[in-house]
């Protein structure tokens, strides 16, 4: 797939930029403080985001080992596993940076 894009864009005389992105474990890297300022960019009402940091403070996991559950263990970047609202706040999450990208690349040309 990469060698077709890269073909046609040669073929067109355009201009692309390649970028990779590892998505494994993506709802783990999310930065909190980094996902509430871009919650507040993209208008999302300050009821809401204040209710999403009340759910992303002070959060703790335990993990189950042989049987036997470990101590508490802070839970202090990343997007809640199984909730409904994570893939879309990810998705916001990860739209920072693209439109960082566009911005970036219509600025040099």
């Amino acid at each position: 797939m990469i060698r077709d894009v890269i073909q046609y864009v040669q073929d067109k005389h355009g201009k692309a930029i390649l970028m990779s992105l590892d998505q494994k474990k993506a709802f783990d890297a999310v930065d909190r403080d980094f996902l509430f300022k871009t919650l507040e960019k993209f208008g999302v009402p300050t009821r809401l985001s204040a209710i999403l940091k009340t759910l992303y403070t002070d959060t703790f996991t335990k993990i189950q080992v042989n049987g036997h559950l470990s101590e508490s263990v802070a839970l202090e970047r990343g997007v809640r596993q199984g909730c409904p609202l994570s893939p879309t706040l990810y998705v916001l999450y990860v739209q920072m940076f693209v439109n960082f990208i566009a911005k970036t690349h219509a600025s040099l040309e």
